[in-house]
């Protein structure tokens, strides 16, 4: 593939030799006659081959170009003209110029050669690619012969072929032309042998067994050569992901806050955000919330911490409670049982009330607290027994999520067994009325709207929030916690439905169904009714309170306060007669005033919380226990 060289000399100082003649014309896309494809691959082949076998003689040829290689009728390639070519780094020019110091036809020397680097066999494979490129896309040789092609690589600034004129070559072909002309010598064929190889390949559709480095390969080398230009690249995606992190991922989140004592003032980390219920935007991270209620006189505070996760808003309810220093039950808070999670409880037991002489109000007298320690007795669902022992009349502790069952023992009274279901980490309260087992009476007991079981006894609700007011209570100077549901919104009725399994077959039933149990108070005018019955379908009017309002329901006028007594038993009497336990009720209340910590239309009112005294410091006072345990039920109902 190299033209021969005949003889040589020297005469009169001078250099000379000479060649074998060769009638052929230069290697251009014209000389192919439009025959491109496979003949200019194994055009190709034959030049990276020649120049192959010049490199393992140590001669680089330096001035590889078209018009310096020809193909003779036969369709082979010789390479002629050495005339800038080095033997082993020695310039062995007949021009008086040396390779490497800009010498050779600037379109097509590689970027070393402009005094850039070194140069050897890597700067003639520079060359093959080009003339290779020129075979295969003829539109290549208006960027080949660009002067600002040549301006760039005099500046030092070398570039890859543009991708249009790429992007329609085969595959294989692609990534040979590419590394051929990659403006790093070390990213390049390394010899003109490699390239022929996969010149070979390609045309017998192989495997190339040398290719071009892969994307991310290449992309490391082009950083590696632009370190000012990659360090602030580096900046602004450092930036970028900082700005990322803050405005995106650490973006404040809505955060719902309420407290089981609502109606209290919020601060959370200094900042104050008026009353709970409210919905404030936290950021990621932990933050400190203090809740104070607003009573006069009444100076405590609630300290807790709020946890915000990144992206993801949250409802927190925060159980406050004066009730510190209500025993707690040793061995029901370990972590073992609980996990970390779980409904704190406070648990009361009390004898269940006396005689009633009307069943719409309340027994005249409070029933008095098991002074003598009660058994209890606390399943999980699948069986697990999680306590089984004496705890006192009032204490509280933990109890994990899920489905439980509490069994209440009481030496003289009759046992009692309730279902429950923690699903929340809130407060809860639970109360039992003992009967004694010489009593026909079997006493069934809701005791407020944070009753532990309510939740599963309630078969519909609408429009209906719960509020918890810290009222002073009886001019002692004690307050205890006011119960109760209304409406979330104040222009719409709340009705509440619920579901009662009674203890027994009845023979009788009686209730409880005092002022207190379903309220409307004050000058806020409203309306409250309280329907009663077999079934959902079955339920008749058992009592009504309020002022007169058009949007009263069933034509109630002022005050309506007939017979009760015989209004529930007339509403009761299909259970007796069908010898049914399942009793419905349904609560509704509207139009009335109602505010952001209080309601005049009162569901399921209840006063049965631990009163405290705020002159006095639960948490500082060795043995201080409630003044005492207010009995005002919401629903109190019994069965013989």
């Amino acid at each position: 593939g190299i033209v021969r060289v005949l003889a040589s000399g020297i005469e009169r100082g001078h250099a000379w030799f000479a060649s074998e003649l060769v009638r052929g014309e230069p290697l251009t896309a014209d000389a192919l006659g439009g025959k491109a494809g496979t003949l200019a691959l194994d055009l190709g082949m034959q030049l990276a081959e020649a120049l192959a076998h010049a490199h393992s003689r140590g001669v680089m040829h330096g001035d590889l170009k078209p018009a310096n290689i020809l193909v003779d009728r036969a369709a082979r390639v010789r390479v002629l003209d050495f005339g800038l070519a080095r033997a082993d780094e020695v310039s062995i020019s007949t021009r008086g110029a040396r390779s490497g110091d800009g010498a050779g036809t600037p379109q097509y020397m590689a970027p070393e050669q402009f005094g850039r680097g070194p140069t050897g066999p890597w700067s003639d494979v520079y060359a093959i690619g080009l003339v290779l490129f020129g075979l295969v896309a003829p539109a290549a040789r208006d960027w080949i012969l660009d002067p600002a092609r040549v301006h760039e690589r005099l500046a030092g600034r070398a570039s890859m072929p543009p991708r249009r004129l790429l992007v329609h070559l085969a595959p294989d072909l692609r990534e040979i032309v590419g590394r051929a002309l990659e403006p790093s010598p070390r990213d390049r064929y390394p010899t003109a042998a490699e390239l022929a190889e996969d010149l070979a390949a390609c045309c017998t559709r192989k495997r190339l067994p040398h290719g071009r480095p892969g994307p991310v390969s290449r992309r490391l080398r082009d950083w590696s050569r632009r370190p000012l230009r990659v360090g602030a690249a580096a900046v602004i995606v450092l930036v970028a992901l900082l700005g990322v992190r803050h405005f995106w991922w650490l973006a404040p989140m809505p955060v719902y806050i309420n407290a089981l004592l609502s109606g209290k003032t919020l601060t959370i980390d200094g900042v104050d955000h008026g009353l709970v219920p409210t919905t404030v935007f936290l950021r990621p991270g932990v933050h400190q919330a203090k809740l104070q209620f607003g009573s006069p006189g009444d100076h405590s505070s609630f300290h807790h911490t709020i946890e915000v996760t990144p992206r993801r808003p949250r409802a927190v309810v925060l159980p406050l409670n004066y009730w510190e220093s209500v025993p707690v039950v040793p061995g029901l808070n370990d972590d073992a049982i609980v996990s970390g999670e779980g409904a704190w409880v406070v648990f009361a037991a009390r004898e269940s009330p006396g005689e009633w002489s009307d069943s719409s109000t309340s027994s005249s007298e409070e029933p008095p607290l098991l002074h003598s320690a009660v058994g209890l007795r606390i399943v999980r669902g699948g069986g697990e027994v999680l306590f089984d022992g004496e705890v006192p009349h009032l204490c509280r502790f933990r109890l994990p999520r899920g489905s439980l069952r509490l069994e209440v023992i009481a030496e003289g009274y009759r046992s009692i067994s309730r279902e429950c279901l923690i699903d929340e980490d809130r407060l809860t309260l639970a109360s039992f009325a003992l009967d004694r087992t010489d009593s026909p009476w079997h006493t069934l007991v809701v005791h407020s709207p944070i009753d532990l079981g309510l939740a599963e006894r309630i078969v519909a609700k609408r429009n209906v929030r719960l509020f918890v007011e810290d009222m002073q209570f009886r001019n002692r100077g004690l307050f205890a916690n006011i119960l109760y549901l209304g409406p979330e919104d104040p222009a719409q009725s709340a009705a509440l439905t619920i579901r009662l399994e009674l203890p027994v077959v009845p023979l009788e039933i009686q209730a409880n169904l005092h002022h207190t149990q379903l309220g409307v108070y004050g000058s806020g005018g409203g309306w409250a009714t309280v329907e009663a019955g077999p079934g959902p379908e079955e339920m008749s009017l058992v009592k009504s309170l309020g002022l007169t309002h058009e949007d009263a329901p069933k034509g109630l006028g002022q005050e309506l306060e007939p017979d009760v007594s015989a209004r529930w038993d007339a509403a009761v009497a299909p259970l007796v007669e069908r010898g049914s336990r399942d009793l419905w009720l349904e609560f509704e209340v509207g139009a009335g005033q109602v505010g952001p910590t209080f309601s005049y239309m009162q569901i399921l009112r209840a006063e049965s919380m631990p009163l405290y005294s705020p002159d006095q410091n639960p948490l500082g006072i060795d043995g201080w226990m409630p003044a005492e345990f207010l009995w005002h039920p919401a629903l109190l109902i019994r069965v013989r």
